[in-house]
């Protein structure tokens, strides 16, 4: 499913799915949202406690939505710049 995000939300990225797409999570909701609709942050200099993930989940870091998307299946996640 697509998840909804707004322009300036943080997205904590868990994979990718392929080069135009990645899975993430915002406000414990998990869904998919395309690449070109968010910007990659750099890693934060202090050092964050890492979340306990399952181990088929891979971390990929944090994101910041550049633009609206709303998803149009129940796997593509939709947000908001």
């Amino acid at each position: 499913r697509e998840l909804p995000l707004q322009k300036g939300d943080i997205v904590y990225i868990y994979k990718q799915i392929d080069q135009n797409w990645y899975e993430g999570e915002h406000h414990g909701r998990v869904g998919i949202f395309p690449r070109s609709y968010i910007e990659l942050l750099p890693p934060a200099e202090k050092a964050q406690p890492k979340k306990t993930l399952p181990l088929q989940v891979l971390e990929y870091g944090d994101a910041i939505a550049k633009f609206n998307f709303n998803g149009d299946t129940q796997v593509e996640m939709s947000f908001r710049k």
